[in-house]
């Protein structure tokens, strides 16, 4: 059954394999797939508080925890730019709820 947090399951796998991927491969992460995934799962977040109920803030909490762990870690030069776009779009695809 497809239910969103299938939905949100298979699109959060689906997306770190590919990561994955192309990190080992070319020792990067394209702009060309962090960004969708992020825009993406705004799009998603949205349909999942319209179909059921949920709150807006949990996406956005996990947003902020997300990017500000590895924000901070970019900033002081231990990760790159784009491992925070990687973390900033799965932040926002698997929520922090229950806080």
């Amino acid at each position: 059954m497809l239910t969103p947090q299938n939905t949100a399951f298979f699109c959060v796998l689906l997306f770190t394999l590919v990561t994955a991927i192309t990190d080992v491969r070319e020792r990067r992460i394209p702009n060309k797939l962090t960004f969708p995934f992020f825009f993406c799962g705004i799009l998603f977040q949205i349909w999942f508080v319209i179909t059921t109920g949920g709150s807006i803030w949990s996406p956005v909490l996990g947003l902020a925890v997300s990017t500000g762990i590895l924000g901070t870690m970019w900033f002081l030069g231990g990760t790159g730019a784009g491992d925070v776009k990687l973390m900033m779009g799965l932040g926002v695809w698997l929520r922090l709820d229950k806080v």
